[in-house]
Formats: structure tokens, C-alpha cells, sequence
């Protein structure tokens, strides 16, 4: 006999309610896939795909809007606190993948 602890999954939720939930799930799930294609087909206006890649990179102003966030800091003091948001949550992302 298998003797491992074990977690029981929706523990004393009704049958209903999963059913209702996998339902709901799937309904939304294909709503956002309509609305994801509609804005794609509004963004792309006929043009393809192709027509969202940039021609050439500019790989200097790229990493500047990366790692110094654009626009943004050009007010000091939005700057600042912008720039501890980002990389706080840089700082965590990198914690998170190192656990």
C-alpha cells in the first residue's frame, strides 16, 4: 500500500460547481482569443504580419528604452521612483528564478 502524503484537489467542492468553472474557463478563455485576433486584424489593418517587424534594429535606442525605461526618466523625480518599481521587480523576477 502507497503510503505517500498526498493533497486532496477540490475537496468537498460540488460537481456542479467544477463543471460551471471548466465552462466559464473555456468561455473566457475564447472570448480573449477573439479579442486578441480582432485587435490583431485592427493593429495589422490588412498588412500582415510582417508590417509590425521594424525594418532595421536600432539596438542602442532598444537597450536605453530596456534598461533605462525611455521616456521616463526625463523627470527627476518620476524617474527615481519609477526606476525602483522596475528594477524591484527585475530584482525579483531574478530571486524567483534562482529559488
Amino acid at each position: 500500500m502507497d503510503m505517500s502524503a498526498t493533497r486532496e484537489i477540490m475537496w468537498q467542492i460540488p460537481t456542479s460547481y467544477k463543471v460551471a468553472m471548466y465552462v466559464l474557463m473555456f468561455t473566457s478563455v475564447g472570448i480573449m482569443i477573439k479579442g486578441l485576433y480582432d485587435k490583431y486584424k485592427w493593429v495589422v489593418e490588412g498588412r500582415g504580419l510582417s508590417s509590425l517587424v521594424p525594418k532595421s534594429l536600432n539596438l542602442q535606442s532598444f537597450l536605453e528604452t530596456i534598461f533605462f525605461t525611455g521616456k521616463v526618466t526625463r523627470v527627476g523625480n518620476v524617474a527615481f521612483f519609477h526606476s525602483m518599481i522596475y528594477y524591484g521587480f527585475v530584482v525579483l523576477l531574478i530571486a524567483t528564478e534562482l529559488v
